[in-house]
């Protein structure tokens, strides 16, 4: 729908059985609709709307069943979705150009499956503070400058990968207990310091760190117990 700016209506739709789909929108800005649904049985998929700058619409949205996507979009931040609870698959920020201050997913428990930033730009960074377990966490591609947040991470049941980001400040995952396979933390250009992993004791494959050329300072790590290799 090239002509599609805004999407305000269904305001009394409490429930949607399978997914919700916005896609290949144009000239979409804003989605206000839907501001009643809690649940969404299946998938949310919201990509390749380039010029979609806000989403409010789903701010009682407290769970998703299965995937949730946002692809190619243009939006200034994400606190519409500060009720999710629970997403039962995975978690994917693709290609979003325009995050200034990423604050948002802040009532977000838990993650079925697994959280990808990919190609994500973000002055500061500073969500998911609810969070307590997700399968692999990867953050690739991103110009993130300040990563805060993640506060109630314990347990990451994959891959804890991230690399080739503008990342400056590191001070996160301070609660971050496990990692069961491997943790991939390389050709960060940006950051001196890593600060955070505090209370991490065990990586259950390989821990590779390699080609951040300004890191300068590792202030954390001191309680990795296990790393079998």
């Amino acid at each position: 729908c090239n002509n599609l700016s805004s999407i305000s209506g269904f305001n009394s739709l409490e429930k949607i059985n399978g997914s919700l789909n916005v896609n290949y929108n144009t000239s979409l800005l804003k989605i206000s609709g839907f501001q009643s649904v809690k649940l969404i049985d299946d998938n949310l998929g919201i990509e390749f709307n380039v010029n979609l700058d806000e989403i409010t619409g789903l701010s009682s949205l407290e769970t998703i069943g299965s995937n949730t996507s946002f692809k190619a979009l243009s939006v200034s931040n994400f606190s519409g979705f500060n009720k999710l609870k629970t997403i039962g698959g995975l978690l994917t920020i693709i290609t979003n150009s325009t995050t200034n201050n990423f604050d948002g997913f802040n009532e977000l428990i838990s993650i079925g499956s697994d959280l990808v930033f990919y190609e994500f730009i973000a002055n500061e960074f500073d969500g998911f503070k609810k969070l307590e377990s997700v399968n692999s966490l990867q953050i690739t591609y991103s110009g993130i400058n300040n990563l805060t947040g993640f506060d109630n991470l314990n347990k990451v049941k994959g891959n804890f990968i991230i690399e080739k980001t503008s990342i400056e400040n590191f001070n996160s995952f301070n609660n971050l207990n496990s990692i069961d396979y491997n943790m991939r933390f390389s050709y960060n250009t940006g950051v001196q310091e890593l600060n955070g992993f505090d209370k991490l004791k065990n990586i259950g494959i390989d821990f590779i760190m390699k080609y951040n050329n300004n890191l300068n300072f590792i202030g954390s790590l001191n309680g990795i117990e296990s790393i079998p290799g």
